[in-house]
């Protein structure tokens, strides 16, 4: 799916603030064609994943290929990962694909021990 997409071909950008006092999060979403990327910046905690979860849920509905730009995500938590593992999980009953990029080795680290490296597409 994400092979010789041309990366100006209907793309449409939105960022998303999400305020949460001196827990905010940004999320940037670019739709370009039927590939997503969605990019959140700063920590995908208890506080900011239902954010996130939503923000992932909008962009299932236009398009089942998903590019998460973690170059900018210094924590996850376990409710983050329980948001990856759901979108995932959606992702795949739709023969679709979820890309993750860009990761800190820390975050490689909890995928690495909690057993997500195995389930998710890191590049």
């Amino acid at each position: 799916m994400f092979a010789g997409m041309n990366l100006f071909d209907k793309c449409r950008i939105y960022i998303i603030i999400v305020d949460k006092g001196e827990f905010d999060m940004k999320i940037t979403k670019t739709i370009n064609g039927s590939i997503a990327t969605i990019i959140p910046e700063g920590m995908i905690d208890t506080v900011n994943s239902p954010a996130f979860e939503n923000e992932a849920e909008t962009v299932l509905s236009q398009t089942n290929n998903i590019i998460m730009d973690f170059s900018h995500v210094e924590y996850i938590s376990s409710s983050g990962l329980r948001v990856l593992l759901k979108i995932q999980k959606k992702i795949a009953s739709t023969n679709g694909e979820m890309k993750i990029t860009n990761i800190n080795n820390s975050i490689r680290e909890v995928f690495e021990v909690t057993g997500f490296s195995d389930i998710l597409t890191i590049c």
